[in-house]
């Protein structure tokens, strides 16, 4: 049988999945680039046990995040410093069928039972830490264009002037974007599983 080298140590409990904190162990482990095809072969595997329930969790989620768009300011801010919760419950979702137990529908709401305050709290620096990105991008922008903003063309095209600026804030901010986009991948699974604290588990 093939190691599964992306599932956290088994530690039941009386939570919807098994918490991991006393066992689990921080050292990084170098995989070879097949682990990643393992790895969604895995995910294939876990989507496939309840393809049913886990289409009816992500159109209700996508439901609810239309819905959100309709509420001025509160509703797309709560989504934002909320999402961390919700993709915290689908992982205790994948992770409780990876260790053998039912996905529920309930699961989509787990991480609001289970470190809810260390995922809003993950939120909030997730919230912060993009618009300080959109600032540094837009001080790129600032810069690049001497603080002169030509205006837009006939036609609402942009205007030739502005392609280098514009680029150069788009690679600014994508420089910054994405490792906060990486570090976020392991951390929504290390905080909502295995207990880890934000900071720690973005670091």
């Amino acid at each position: 049988m093939s190691e599964n080298v992306y599932q956290a140590p088994r530690v039941w409990g009386s939570d919807p999945s098994p918490r991991g904190t006393a066992s689990f162990n921080s050292t990084p482990r170098r995989r070879s680039a097949m682990a990643g095809l393992q790895w969604l072969s895995q995910a294939w595997q876990i989507f496939a046990r309840s393809p049913g329930l886990w289409i009816g969790i992500l159109a209700s989620l996508f439901l609810a995040s239309i819905i959100s768009q309709f509420v001025p300011l509160a509703g797309p801010l709560a989504q934002n410093l909320l999402a961390p919760t919700i993709l915290g419950g689908l992982m205790l979702g994948c992770h409780a069928v990876a260790e053998g137990d039912l996905l529920r529908f309930d699961h989509l709401f787990a991480g609001f039972t289970r470190n809810f305050a260390n995922l809003v709290i993950l939120g909030v620096i997730n919230l912060f830490a993009t618009g300080a990105i959109v600032a540094i991008a837009l001080i790129a922008f600032v810069v690049t264009t001497g603080g002169a903003f030509p205006g837009m063309p006939d036609g609402g095209d942009v205007s030739p002037d502005l392609v280098v600026p514009l680029s150069i804030a788009v690679l600014v901010g994508l420089l910054f974007f994405l490792p906060l986009s990486m570090a976020n991948w392991f951390a929504l699974a290390l905080v909502a599983i295995n207990d880890l604290r934000p900071l720690l588990a973005l670091y």
